[in-house]
């Protein structure tokens, strides 16, 4: 669910307010006789900028995460494997 609503969706949401434009303009223009012209590199182009704003607006939401201390790396005591943790080791 969260990569659908952090990455998914806001690179969508560009295309399927497109999608509903050109049903409604579609219906418009068919009225008069003619078809609307179709920019998708702006579609895409919009995703693109959506997407980034939504990855930006996330990342500063959660915010920084605590410091967890020092990384040590899994390392092998008395022939057994002790897993790598965060710690003051």
């Amino acid at each position: 669910m969260r990569i659908l609503l952090t990455y998914i969706l806001p690179f969508l949401a560009p295309f399927l307010a497109y999608a509903a434009w050109m049903a409604w303009a579609g219906r418009v223009e068919r009225q008069r006789g003619s078809r609307p012209d179709a920019p998708p590199v702006w579609v895409t182009g919009l995703a693109v900028v959506v997407l980034a704003a939504a990855l930006f607006l996330v990342g500063h939401a959660v915010g920084p995460r605590p410091d967890p201390g020092v990384y040590v790396p899994p390392r092998v005591e008395d022939g057994r494997i002790v897993p790598g943790h965060y710690g003051q080791d």
